[in-house]
């Protein structure tokens, strides 16, 4: 399923078109996600598949429910909310509107794959930003509900704080927040992060659906953020959902790859591998690169599917309000 010759190399990068790597850290300055997104998304919750146990007291829709009723922490009222779960102890106090959460027996867990290889830098903006932005929107969502969120970038270089790597994660450096306190943590790791070299992610997948990071037993959710252009993540991929994740697989792709301009002569470069090819590009040439393309991806959304994932391509200058609160409520993975 991995993509032609010629056709993944375009994928990787356009040499002529590509954005230099030192504008691409100077984009890091940018928020990757600001305080209207997060008070839209604060009445968003994660959907889970049906033989899962959602993590927590009426935050998470699922076919069973836990029995924890434990007290945990506030939220602010967000419309649509049960009145039943205000707290109107504080509402007399100070007159703001908070609900009750309490925290479940067993915490939902919800691991993020970042793809972090050289590839992710290309496109304007970059797929590895609007990757990171998705990352964050998705931690938040789970952070807010009192949720678990391990974060894992293979290849990339920086955005790791050494106190919240987990132990016995392997090869991979992997960061596990808790609660809706530690998302500014969250925010600050995935935004230092940096591309790196290409890293397959089978072994690492593998590792989640194993339960090594205390994920045995509670409603588990996979997000893998990717341009896939390396096979090595449908092991992975197939096993996390043999075990009851609920996978997402969110392809990332720049609108230059997904429509070429028609410029001639180009020299592509392969970032993954550092080969390069030179290409005239015509009418010809384009229709057959789009052919190719679509062909490749709807192998890919087929495997997918087939293999008990959900799948979205998704394009780099996307919106992540529109994704989250539209494109993917719609697919059922947000509620």
């Amino acid at each position: 399923m991995r993509p032609p010759r010629g056709l993944r190399s375009a994928l990787a990068g356009f040499r002529r078109r590509a954005k230099p790597a030192s504008q691409a850290r100077n984009a890091r300055g940018a928020l990757l996600v600001d305080g209207d997104l997060l008070t839209k998304l604060d009445r968003l919750s994660l959907a889970l598949g049906r033989d899962l146990l959602h993590g927590l007291m009426g935050e998470h829709r699922a076919v069973r429910r836990t029995s924890g009723i434990e007290f945990a922490d506030y939220r602010q009222y967000s419309p649509g909310d049960d009145l039943r779960r205000v707290d109107w102890n504080v509402y007399a106090r100070s007159g703001t509107m908070q609900m009750r959460q309490a925290q479940a027996e067993q915490d939902t867990v919800l691991y993020i794959l970042v793809d972090a290889s050289p590839s992710m830098l290309f496109g304007e903006p970059s797929k590895f930003e609007a990757a990171r932005r998705l990352a964050a929107a998705f931690g938040y969502v789970a952070l807010s509900h009192l949720d678990s969120v391990v974060l894992a970038a293979p290849g990339s270089r920086g955005g790791i704080v050494e106190s919240r790597l987990l132990p016995g994660a392997g090869p991979y450096l992997q960061e596990r927040f808790r609660g809706r306190g530690e998302a500014g943590d969250l925010f600050r790791s995935l935004q230092t992060m940096e591309t790196g070299e290409p890293a397959p992610f089978d072994n690492l997948l593998a590792g989640w659906g194993t339960g090594e990071l205390n994920g045995r037993g509670a409603g588990r959710i996979a997000i893998v953020i990717s341009d896939l252009l390396l096979d090595n993540y449908k092991a992975g991929v197939k096993q996390l959902a043999s075990m009851g994740f609920g996978v997402t697989v969110l392809q990332m792709l720049s609108p230059e790859e997904l429509s070429p301009p028609a410029d001639g002569d180009l020299e592509l470069l392969d970032c993954e591998t550092g080969e390069q090819m030179e290409v005239h590009l015509n009418t010809e040439s384009l229709h057959e690169y789009r052919r190719r393309l679509t062909e490749w991806l709807q192998e890919t959304e087929g495997w997918c599917r087939r293999s008990g994932a959900r799948y979205l391509l998704v394009q780099s200058d996307w919106d992540v309000e529109r994704v989250m609160l539209d494109t993917l409520r719609r697919m059922g993975v947000t509620l």
